[in-house]
């Protein structure tokens, strides 16, 4: 019965991975100028400027909805990550610590679950994973073909601009040291 189970998570990560990094056929969104977003809700206007990182909209593990560029202002990192993915696991303690440690000063932790909602709530609530947690969707595949591999970690400045891709573990010291450059420039 284990066997079975694994299998499956497997086959459900493999497929998941596979259509993330294939990506789906979607269009860009269309153009919308601020004259014509008065009637939109806050949550899903565009900025006017988010930068190089790739904006999206998905669903938060445990319900409500999240747009990436809702956090412009923070430095961020987002992290692509599983539940069956060991190196995965092995990177979230570090992941955690640095929400932790650094989330009063400005940075935010996103992390883009590739596993259905029921796995990913249960083992986040075993490791006190406080950060935003949201789930991978069809945008978020065809906006990040780049991951290859998992974890993978961007780091995102104040203005939505990516300017580190870590793909595997990375030390704390390693993401200490880049963001805490971003988190003591305000302005940039």
């Amino acid at each position: 019965m284990l066997k079975y189970f694994d299998m499956v998570k497997k086959s459900i990560f493999i497929f998941l991975i596979v259509g993330l990094i294939a990506g789906c056929s979607g269009g860009e969104p269309s153009n919308t100028t601020s004259e014509n977003q008065e009637n939109i809700p806050p949550l899903l206007k565009r900025p006017e400027s988010f930068g190089s990182a790739s904006d999206f909209t998905t669903v938060k593990i445990g319900g409500g909805e999240f747009k990436l560029s809702s956090l412009q202002g923070k430095v961020i990192l987002l992290n692509f990550w599983a539940v069956g993915c060991g190196i995965c696991k092995m990177q979230i303690p570090i992941l955690v610590e640095l929400y932790k440690q650094y989330n009063s000063e400005g940075l935010e932790v996103v992390g883009v679950c590739l596993d259905r909602e029921s796995i990913a709530k249960s083992y986040a609530g075993s490791m006190h994973m406080e950060y935003t947690l949201v789930l991978v969707n069809r945008e978020i595949a065809n906006k990040y073909r780049e991951v290859r591999g998992i974890p993978m970690t961007f780091i995102i400045d104040r203005q939505g601009n990516i300017l580190e891709k870590h793909i595997g573990y990375t030390t704390k010291s390693k993401f200490e040291e880049e963001i805490k450059k971003l988190l003591n420039n305000k302005d940039k």
